[in-house]
């Protein structure tokens, strides 16, 4: 009995580090990471030839469609709604948001629901032309391939955090195929990944100090 409650204990705190805020899961355990007003800062950094932009922009979640219970097609995963990009003095990016066409054009979101990914990934797996990656923090896809210009290829890549599934990196590069000249790059990160990555790292540092502390009890005991 005793060691039951130790083992509760453990659990009980490790779900306390690691849960997020979130709505009502469905059936197959999909929910929304995020609430509205939360609001996301980036980093950009994009040339085009000898044209360099280092610019820091946001976005914020106006509303979350609800989930619908048996998805079974990628075209039926929801995204959250946004009002706009911003630059970080908070004028609208305007035209310039058309660097985040990419996103779409790979069948991507700003935001997908959190709490099953094995799920998205089967369904996204559907697409042949999609590679996928997954990792303990992202999740996220790419692909790689000629759009209008068979003589442009162009790597598009994004890819979201776990805990709350809203964007977390995305890049697009375009190279001549010929010259092997890339002739545009976009590389768009979110603000304060490091500091998720550390607040993980700490929280599992302190169930591990939790665990080894109730093991030595036993020991003494």
């Amino acid at each position: 009995m005793k060691r039951a409650r130790e083992l509760f204990f453990v659990s009980v705190i490790v779900a306390f580090l690691l849960m997020t805020p979130v709505a009502a899961a469905t059936d197959q355990g999909l929910e929304w990471g995020v609430q509205d007003g939360d609001r996301f800062d980036y980093n950009m950094h994009q040339s085009v030839g000898a044209d360099v932009v280092d610019e820091a922009l946001y976005m914020t979640v106006t509303s979350r469609p609800s989930i619908a219970d048996g998805i079974s097609n990628w075209a039926a995963v929801p995204g959250v709604d946004i009002a706009d990009v911003f630059w970080a003095n908070g004028t609208s990016m305007g035209w310039a948001a058309l660097v985040f066409i990419g996103v779409f054009f790979v069948d991507g979101e700003f935001c997908f629901p959190v709490g099953n990914w094995t799920l998205l990934t089967e369904l996204r797996s559907s697409d042949p032309d999609a590679e996928i990656t997954d990792s303990l923090l992202f999740w996220g896809f790419s692909w790689r391939g000629t759009f209008s210009d068979p003589e442009l290829q162009i790597h598009l890549s994004v890819d979201y955090l776990k805990s709350d599934g809203f964007l977390a990196h995305y890049t697009w590069e375009t190279v001549n195929q010929t010259s092997q000249e890339t002739t545009f790059t976009a590389s768009i990160t979110r603000q304060g990944l490091f500091l998720q990555d550390n607040m993980l790292l700490i929280g599992g540092g302190v169930v591990l100090v939790l665990v080894l502390a109730i093991v030595c009890m036993k020991k003494k005991k």
